[in-house]
């Protein structure tokens, strides 16, 4: 179902106006047709169609990671927040708990509940992971990309998952807002043929994949194996791993998915990723080395969810030296059941007020622009003439100082949000 576009021009008048995070202009207008940027000028004479007053007018929010099928998982986001030191992998029962518990109409509720609070926080677009089979429709009015979470380590179950995936793939509609990919879940959770084939699945759709990857210190202990010495929990396959792994191991026989010769490897989907041809959303990434984010960085962008990285208080993030090692990093929320909102506003003012060295702009760009790129929405991140008319409205306080530095300092929430050249959200 397609958006119906106004042809008429409109000028949205702003004390600031970003047209790329890099270039903010003051006393301007933003003018709107049909659905598109069509230029920024200065102040003009007479009275425009909407003037937001001292406000900044800003290219609107790319969420790349989140999971807004979780929005409503109050068992896991109530656990998550109530406990001083939440365990991760306890926290991960309460989603399992959810998932199995719900059918497809509430999950799609759940998406709608997330689609309408991303909106009041200025966000048009989205890299959402999600249970397959839901459909596309759901996540209207935003745009980006669905990722169909793909997971299982069974073989018996294997064929049977992948024929689900590649049903919904069929089914999406090639030209809406919100396209179809895949996400292999996690290497303890995705066999590497799973890996494979939903490259296989993807191929020639020009759009990203999705995985989780070095989230936890569990993770690596299991799918980065000890050389030497290590438990051998393998079955007699030779394959040894740290003491560390232990949870997530007691998680997967609970869970009857403890198929330890069936784990893929993180070294060998470091090696699919940068040598599929395709590009790939890495989620997370806490662990990961130096070495693995120069392999990563011709063929992936990383989202770092900082909210969620201190509510399991994981190590200071090495985001700041993956940018300057090449490694483009957006900041996404993560699912609501974790993270504090659905606003990535938000998770960037947690960084800025976290000492990063990060200036302003970059941290715009990582909530805008590189996101933008990673999910191949070419028409987005950025007001430039002929980009797409989705773009928010923070009001600030009117003064002389740098306006991004005073909308990262802030608390001042969206007050508008445009997709498409449409108000969608107006406080």
């Amino acid at each position: 179902m397609r958006r119906a576009e106004n042809t008429e021009l409109t000028r949205y008048r702003a004390r600031w106006i970003v047209e790329t995070p890099d270039l903010v202009h003051e006393d301007a207008e933003l003018l709107v047709q049909g659905g598109r940027v069509r230029g920024l000028r200065r102040r003009g004479p007479g009275t425009p169609d909407v003037d937001f007053g001292s406000a900044l007018i800003l290219p609107g929010f790319v969420n790349a990671h989140t999971h807004l099928d979780l929005t409503l998982c109050e068992t896991a986001r109530n656990y998550a927040r109530r406990s001083a030191e939440p365990d991760f992998w306890r926290w991960v029962r309460h989603v399992v708990a959810y998932r199995r518990s719900v059918d497809q109409d509430e999950l799609c509720r759940a998406v709608q509940a997330g689609v309408e609070q991303s909106i009041a926080a200025g966000v048009v677009a989205v890299g959402d992971i999600t249970t397959v089979g839901l459909p596309l429709d759901c996540w209207q009015p935003l745009r980006g990309v669905v990722f169909g979470e793909v997971l299982g380590l069974e073989p018996a179950r294997e064929q049977a998952i992948l024929q689900r995936a590649r049903l919904w793939l069929a089914d999406a509609p090639a030209e809406s807002a919100v396209r179809a990919s895949l996400a292999p879940h996690a290497p303890y959770s995705a066999s590497p043929d799973l890996f494979r084939q939903c490259v296989d699945l993807v191929r020639g759709r020009g759009l990203p994949l999705a995985t989780h990857l070095a989230e936890t210190a569990e993770e690596m202990g299991l799918c980065r194996p000890a050389r030497t010495g290590g438990l051998d929990l393998s079955g007699g396959n030779g394959r040894r791993f740290h003491p560390s792994a232990r949870p997530l191991i007691e998680l997967l026989r609970e869970l009857g998915a403890w198929f330890p010769e069936r784990l893929s490897l993180i070294p060998d989907v470091l090696r699919l990723i940068s040598t599929a041809g395709m590009s790939w959303v890495v989620a997370h990434g806490n662990y990961l080395n130096s070495q693995d984010w120069r392999t990563l960085r011709n063929w992936a962008a990383l989202v770092y969810c900082p909210s969620t990285h201190l509510r399991f208080r994981r190590p200071p993030h090495p985001f700041e030296q993956m940018v300057t090692d090449g490694l483009e990093v957006a900041i996404g929320t993560d699912s609501l059941a974790s993270a504090n909102s659905l606003s990535v506003l938000d998770e960037a003012r947690l960084v800025h007020r976290g000492g990063t060295r990060w200036p302003p702009s970059t941290l715009l760009a990582a909530i805008t622009r590189v996101p933008a790129r990673a999910l191949g929405l070419h028409h987005h991140g950025t007001l430039e003439p002929g980009c797409a008319a989705d773009f928010c409205v923070v009001r600030l306080p009117d003064g002389d100082g740098d306006p991004l530095h005073a909308l990262f300092e802030s608390d001042s929430p969206v007050c508008a949000t445009v997709i498409g050249g449409q108000p969608v959200y107006w406080a």
